[in-house]
């Protein structure tokens, strides 16, 4: 049997690909799949299913890094003790702009985190974190604020 579905025209090739790909991911990754939107576009499916074989790929290899490393060792972010008290909004905007272009964001919950704090948090502690060196278009890395400060919500 050819694995390569030559002979079959480009719509039928394309839905034999996309179901060889979802057993293999099955098989391989232990995925669950469900029914298939009858109106999803095979080469949408096919793309879809081609990002997250590139994905597993890159998970695979265990190859980690630090926040600090992803952004690309930036050195031009002054310490929080380096800003006057009147520039740290517009210091939070633009980190969080720069961390954001490079798929990383800092989300906070409770009103009441100043942007001191949040640059702070950034800079001090989120720069330092160890990831998995996985690049995807559009893939977003969030750290909420909450979950390394539980408290911070009952606590100004």
């Amino acid at each position: 049997m050819k694995d390569d579905f030559s002979e079959l025209n480009n719509d039928e090739r394309i839905k034999a690909e996309n179901n060889f790909l979802k057993l293999k991911l099955m098989l391989e990754k232990g995925a669950i799949l469900h029914r298939q939107e009858e109106d999803l576009p095979s080469e949408i499916e096919h793309q879809f299913l081609n990002h997250v074989f590139a994905l597993e790929k890159q998970m695979d290899e265990h190859k980690t890094i630090t926040i600090i490393e992803k952004l690309g060792n930036p050195t031009y972010f002054k310490p929080t003790n380096e800003i006057p008290e009147a520039g740290f909004e517009q210091a939070w905007e633009e980190l969080s702009q720069y961390m954001q272009r490079y798929g990383v964001a800092v989300a906070v919950f409770t009103p009441n985190i100043s942007a001191k704090e949040l640059y702070r948090f950034s800079i001090e502690e989120i720069f330092n974190q160890e990831i998995l060196d996985v690049n995807h278009p559009g893939l977003m890395l969030y750290f909420i604020y909450e979950e390394f400060y539980p408290d911070s919500s009952t606590n100004p």
